[in-house]
């Protein structure tokens, strides 16, 4: 199943790919909803490395369990055809595999345009899943609009 979310920031675009490479925000902004615990490596890198696999467990409301995920952290930056984006893919716990893209598109010299699709398989879980991943992810734009760059 897919899905995509879009929110404008007041912020350059700069900024915020710096951001999203940033594993603390990643948790800062799912925070207090869903918590995120590294497996592999046991503790979080101040940024992503291209291409390492992560693996993580997630955890609903900070203390329910909700298994675990591999996230293949991948970038592309072009600022002169105004392309910023970060992948990340794996398969999880209930989770088949997950294949998600965030992409920042510049909108002024102060506005960056955040879009994010994600495509994920879990077969007879997709649905409950999705609608989770749906509202998790809605909820990530709120505090990603709540962060001071």
């Amino acid at each position: 199943m897919k899905f995509t979310t879009s929110i404008n920031f007041n912020v350059p675009i700069e900024k915020v790919f710096e951001a999203l490479k940033n594993p603390a925000i990643m948790q800062r902004v799912a925070w207090p909803l869903v918590v995120f615990k590294p497996v592999k490596p046991v503790i979080w890198p101040a940024k992503w490395e291209e291409g390492k696999i992560y693996k993580i467990n997630m955890y609903l409301l900070g203390f329910l369990p909700m298994g675990w995920q591999e996230l293949k952290i991948t970038t592309q930056q072009d600022p002169a055809q105004n392309i910023f984006a970060l992948y990340d893919s794996g398969p999880g716990w209930a989770v088949k595999w997950w294949n998600h893209k965030v992409e920042l598109t510049k909108v002024s010299e102060i506005v960056t345009n955040y879009k994010e699709e994600l495509n994920l398989t879990a077969g007879l879980l997709t649905p409950v899943i999705w609608l989770g991943m749906k509202v998790l992810f809605k909820w990530r734009q709120y505090r990603w609009g709540k962060i001071t760059f």
